[in-house]
């Protein structure tokens, strides 16, 4: 599993990152809030962030690889059967 930033069209932020749960690069968005739920895995430092973020496994969407600006890290087993869990 790999964080990744890509530049978004429609999103009120000029770049967002994801974390790519399937290939071909289907990824669930990083928020800097989360509210605990069972969809949600919450991710910083640890994998490579600057800051405490949210995955939000109940928000899934389909990324080109053109789009992928800069990888920021990855996720440990541990975080990935949390990831695989809230899938």
């Amino acid at each position: 599993m790999f964080i990744a930033c890509i530049g978004c069209g429609g999103d009120p932020k000029r770049h967002r990152s994801f974390v790519i749960a399937y290939s071909p690069l289907i990824c669930a968005p990083l928020f800097t809030d989360g509210d605990a739920l069972s969809t949600q895995v919450r991710v910083g430092p640890g994998e490579g962030l600057k800051h405490a973020s949210w995955v939000a496994c109940d928000n899934l969407g389909n990324i080109r690889k053109s789009e992928l600006t800069q990888l920021l890290g990855s996720l440990s087993w541990p975080k990935f059967a949390e990831l695989d869990e809230a899938l």
